[in-house]
């Protein structure tokens, strides 16, 4: 996060920052107009049995005082900039499906490009935010089911929300020109965030399955004297190797098979 001053092994601090993101994320199935059902955004994310997803952010989401939310997303090319809270997974891979979120953007900063003047741009034919953010999803995800939410109301960041926000951003959360004043805090910050089902997902479900698998259960008897079978463990380890496997992508899927031919 380039405008967070935070420590890492503060809850306090990533407390904060995984509030917001929830928050921020939960928006499309919370808001009265045009909401979307909790059981339609899971059934979507759960596809070919999935059942983990993954959440990324970007707090604040970077609007300069002169800019808009075209030059915004222009920035993110071509590929955005947003930062992982699934511990384990280093690189998102393939992402089969994705609901994101973007609020908070002033209506002042949804400025659109001059078709005149910027042919090239890929928001030359938008005229609304969402435009905007459904041409960017599909210019960067073009084979991802991609769901996209404009919400105007930015996030409330003022007491209790700690104070991790650098000099840069103003009390309304753009990015601003010269540092703000100690005296001043921020109040309000544009969030973006991602809640997806990316392929990179199986190297973190892998490594919880192997360790999982290492562990003895009859060692944990209280487990066995509350009615945990040694078959049910096996079989729920079982499973989460399984469900590694229906994140992998096809391109993972012939470098496995290479290998085996290689291997016989």
């Amino acid at each position: 996060f380039p405008y967070l001053t935070y420590n890492p092994l503060s809850h306090y601090h990533t407390g904060g920052i995984l509030a917001a993101a929830l928050d921020t994320c939960t928006l499309p199935y919370r808001t009265r107009s045009d909401a979307v059902l909790m059981t339609d955004l899971t059934d979507n994310l759960n596809y070919s049995g999935r059942k983990v997803a993954s959440l990324s952010a970007r707090l604040p989401f970077p609007v300069t005082l002169d800019g808009s939310l075209a030059a915004s997303l222009s920035q993110f090319m071509p590929a955005p900039d947003l930062v992982s809270l699934c511990p384990g997974m280093r690189k998102p891979g393939r992402t089969y499906m994705q609901s994101v979120v973007l609020r908070g953007v002033p209506p002042n900063r949804i400025c659109i490009p001059d078709p005149t003047t910027h042919a090239d741009s890929i928001f030359r034919d938008c005229r609304s935010a969402n435009e905007c953010l459904k041409c960017y999803l599909q210019c960067v995800y073009p084979g991802t089911l991609n769901a996209g939410t404009i919400v105007n109301d930015p996030l409330t960041v003022t007491t209790p929300f700690p104070h991790l926000f650098c000099s840069e951003i103003t009390h309304d959360g753009l990015v601003g020109l010269k540092p703000r004043s100690a005296i001043q805090g921020v109040e309000s910050v544009p969030v973006m965030t991602s809640l997806c089902s990316p392929s990179g997902l199986q190297d973190s479900l892998t490594k919880l399955h192997r360790e999982v698998e290492k562990l003895d259960i009859r060692r944990f008897h209280r487990y066995l004297d509350a009615g945990l079978e040694e078959d049910d463990f096996a079989e729920t380890v079982e499973s989460l190797r399984r469900l590694a496997r229906t994140y992998q992508s096809n391109d993972d899927q012939m470098a496995e098979d290479d290998t085996d031919d290689d291997d016989d």
